[in-house]
């Protein structure tokens, strides 16, 4: 879920800023996000257009688990600056996870650095009895800079919540 913030932002004559359907394309170029070889492998009801949706993606193997993952973002539209994110953003992010919930096995959370903290303590209380995985991420730099953060964050991210069973919200941050 791509719900806004640095990491996904685009160079425009503006500056950075949040471009619909971006991330999923970047992503979608880089070779340690999406191994365009093994799409044959993608399930395909991951195929069937869902709102907001983008394209899905699948990780290369991962050696150490010689496993890799399916996935893909729901992007928010518009997209937040998550120093605006308000308690009705949170039920929407709630609800979304809920409403998901049976189609994924764990959940991946892109969102601002300014109120991550907050995001993530607040769907820790709403979202209870939880049998699967949520991370939280994002970064400072966005993706499409040299030297960003967001790579390793998101790297980080998708592989425990690939993974690992962590049946709660956690923030994944370098």
């Amino acid at each position: 879920m791509y719900s806004g913030g640095t990491i996904g932002m685009k160079n425009t004559s503006r500056g950075y800023a949040p471009a619909k359907g971006y991330l999923t394309e970047f992503v979608r170029i880089l070779p340690m996000f999406h191994d365009s070889s093994a799409e044959h492998l993608i399930p395909k009801d991951m195929w069937v257009d869902k709102d907001l949706c983008g394209v899905p993606c699948i990780s290369p193997l991962n050696d150490e688990h010689d496993e890799r993952t399916a996935y893909r973002f729901l992007e928010y539209d518009p997209l937040l600056d998550s120093s605006n994110v308000e308690f009705e953003h949170w039920q929407r992010m709630a609800q979304d996870i809920v409403d998901n919930y049976e189609y994924y096995d764990a959940f991946v959370v892109l969102h601002g650095t300014d109120t991550m903290g907050f995001t993530s303590s607040a769907l820790s209380f709403m979202l209870e009895n939880l049998t699967k995985t949520i991370v939280v991420t994002g970064s400072q730099i966005p993706l499409s800079r040299p030297r960003n953060d967001g790579l390793m964050n998101l790297l980080g991210a998708l592989q425990i919540s690939s993974h690992y069973k962590i049946p709660e919200v956690v923030v994944y941050f370098s």
